[in-house]
């Protein structure tokens, strides 16, 4: 802001005195102020959509803005704002984005430095042309005017309507007292509503600080349609003025409370701010109209009743017993003061809004015909940029088939020429087979006499030949009927036999299948009486085997008794050499015994074939040994199985065993 103040015209010492002015410091002139450059910062985003629209980017719009600028409305035409600064901004991108403000040699960083130096020099402008104005009223004239300094110039102010001052003063007093305004301007949101005499109805009224929580988002022009719909559409059962004074005294008790603790003190004000802010943002349709049977508002408190605990000294005088009372006394005093500036609010913000109505009544017609126009000229505006876009679009493409056309035309003169040439040449070549046809005609005609003298003899020769060949061709034709016939015998003859081939094929195969069929039915019941067989073949070796066996216990249970009488006699009888002979017949015995039992060993091992050589083939991967090494080769000549389980033998080895 600095930079900006010492850019503007007048001296360094007047806009200080400005800004240290002490209408600049209130709140109800800050909340106008905000409300100012918000309108401000709308119509230039606006200002930017509209330049965007018209095939330029977003930030080439807002740097030609930044370099035109300061827009003040007394400087250009009587349009509004938002048409001159598109007016601007345009030109100067079409003039290779050169500056065309020239009156001005300032240079912005951001849209919020030209918004703030705007405010400045307009509320500057207007307080030099009417130096009767404060800076509230002036921006309201701003307002009012819709930002055109020139319209707020000549705009006339009704000092009647307004009454005593359009903005409460601040009266001197001790050093409290503007915390305490502060206090009552952050807290008191909505002024008390003026209650008709009748005191069925009453219209709420919205100070300067509704306007500003309500115009965040909008024009000026809704802000009037608002104020309008509030006073043709009064409300039902809004506040009462005793009402609200208890809210205000309720308020002021918590500030006077809150001094004792700063930091609860800020908290709660900025709680009941941001409540406030809530409140002034709804639609004003709430109704606290009584009904007939409900009781009367409760008396608001006067000031004896906040003093009545303290006690007085003989002047008459409160004399406060703590810092509590103290702090009441203080707050006593200031509240004649606060009861005051409330109502003057009161009485400006009614005769601002008393003053929009009128306005607004007044231009209604002229602005729904400012309305009216302004669409009928955006639907002109949008047709004209839709037919220059058709138009544009339709000469390209006739610019396109121009160009196409044109080297379609100096392509067919390129194949003229070469075609030119390729006929003269092909001309002259004509012209030469024509000659030449010429003379192959001559002799042709040369040749045709000479052959007509010698035709007759070759007639003759070719006649004769003639007939010689026909001759030849009546032969030739009965030869071939004759192997036609011949050809369809043999084929029939064919055909039968590949029938009957096919009869042949279809018995053989048939019994080849009975064969096999039968070859299996044998095969199995050849194997199931080889099983039977070998099954009762073990079992009788096996009973052999255990009667043999049981005999030779028998003979060897009574050669050992026919062995013990022996003895027995041969110690009974016999001398010592008889004794020894009988030893000796019995060792003979015993011998013969072992052969016995060699020769039933090797009747377990004989080959299965053959019957007498010993096993000594073993079969793998079954490994059974049933046959001899002669028997083996025998049997590998004709089968490859396993004559115990018939399992395919993929080697054989002779096996070698130990002798016992």
């Amino acid at each position: 802001m600095e930079s900006m103040k010492a850019k503007l015209v007048m001296s360094k010492e007047e806009v200080e005195a400005f800004w240290n002015d002490p209408d600049c410091d209130t709140t109800g002139v800050k909340g106008l102020v905000k409300l100012l450059s918000e309108t401000l910062n709308l119509c230039i985003q606006n200002a930017i959509t509209k330049i965007t629209k018209k095939g330029f980017t977003e930030e080439a719009a807002e740097h030609a803005i930044l370099r035109c600028g300061p827009f003040t409305p007394v400087h250009y035409s009587e349009n509004n704002l938002e048409s001159n600064i598109v007016e601007c901004a345009l030109l100067s991108l079409k003039s290779n984005n050169k500056k065309y403000n020239d009156s001005a040699d300032y240079t912005f960083q951001e849209l919020n430095e030209l918004v703030d130096f705007m405010v400045l020099e307009m509320v500057t402008t207007l307080r030099d042309m009417k130096p009767n104005l404060s800076v509230s009223e002036a921006i309201w004239c701003l307002l009012m005017c819709d930002l055109n300094v020139s319209k707020a110039s000549v705009m006339e102010r009704d000092l009647q309507q307004l009454g005593t001052s359009a903005e409460p003063e601040t009266e001197s007093g001790s050093k409290s007292e503007p915390k305490n305004q502060e206090t009552i301007a952050s807290n008191v949101k909505r002024p008390p509503p003026q209650s008709s005499k009748s005191g069925k109805k009453t219209v709420d009224i919205c100070t300067c600080r509704n306007w500003c929580a309500v115009a965040k988002h909008k024009r000026d022009a809704t802000l009037r349609a608002k104020a309008a719909l509030l006073l043709e559409k009064p409300c039902k059962g809004r506040r009462t003025r005793k009402g609200l004074k208890k809210q205000v005294f309720s308020l002021k008790e918590l500030s006077l409370v809150n001094k004792q603790s700063p930091s609860s003190s800020s908290s709660s004000s900025s709680s009941s701010s941001s409540e406030q802010n809530k409140n002034t943002s709804l639609p004003l349709k709430e109704t606290e109209e009584k009904p007939k049977g409900t009781p009367k508002a409760e008396q608001p408190k006067t000031l004896d009743y906040y003093l009545k605990n303290i006690p007085c000294d003989e002047k008459g005088e409160y004399v406060p017993r703590d810092d509590k009372d103290r702090l009441r006394l203080e707050a006593v005093a200031q509240i004649e003061v606060l009861q005051k500036e409330l109502q003057r609010w009161d009485d400006w913000a009614t005769s601002k809004v008393m003053e929009v109505t009128n306005r607004l009544n007044q231009h209604r017609s002229e602005v729904n015909m400012l309305k009216a126009e302004m669409k009928d000229n955006e639907a002109m505006d949008e047709n004209t940029a839709k037919r220059r876009l058709e138009t544009t679009l339709a000469l390209n493409t006739r610019n396109s088939e121009l160009n196409v056309a044109n080297s379609t035309i100096v392509k067919l003169k390129a194949e003229q020429s070469v075609i030119k040439e390729e006929m003269e040449r092909e001309r002259n070549r004509s012209i030469f087979e024509a000659k030449r046809l010429e003379e192959a005609l001559i002799k042709e005609e040369e040749a045709r006499k000479k052959s007509q003298s010698s035709f007759g003899s070759e007639k003759t020769s070719l006649e004769e030949e003639l007939k010689v060949l026909k001759r030849q061709v009546g032969q030739k034709q009965r030869e071939l009927e004759k192997a036609k016939c011949l050809l369809s015998e043999t084929l029939i003859r064919v055909a039968n036999e590949e029938r009957e081939t096919a009869k042949v094929a279809n018995k053989a195969e048939c019994m080849k299948n009975e064969r096999e069929r039968i070859e299996a039915l044998a095969m199995a019941e050849y194997e199931k009486m080889k099983g039977k067989a070998e099954e009762e073949f073990i079992k009788n070796e096996t009973e052999n085997k255990r009667i043999e066996y049981e005999i030779s216990l028998l003979k060897l249970e009574a050669e050992s008794k026919r062995i013990a009488e022996m003895y027995m006699s041969m110690n009974m009888n016999m001398d010592s050499s008889k004794g020894l002979e009988g030893f000796r017949n019995m060792s003979k015995k015993k011998k013969k015994k072992k052969k016995k039992k060699m020769m039933m060993k090797k009747k377990d091992r004989e080959c299965v074939m053959c019957l007498n050589e010993e096993m000594t083939v073993v079969f793998v991967p079954c490994g059974h040994e049933v046959l001899c090494k002669a028997c083996n080769v025998k049997h590998e000549e004709r089968m490859n199985e396993c004559p115990s389980c018939r399992t395919p033998i993929q080697k054989r080895i002779n096996a070698r065993f130990a002798k016992s």
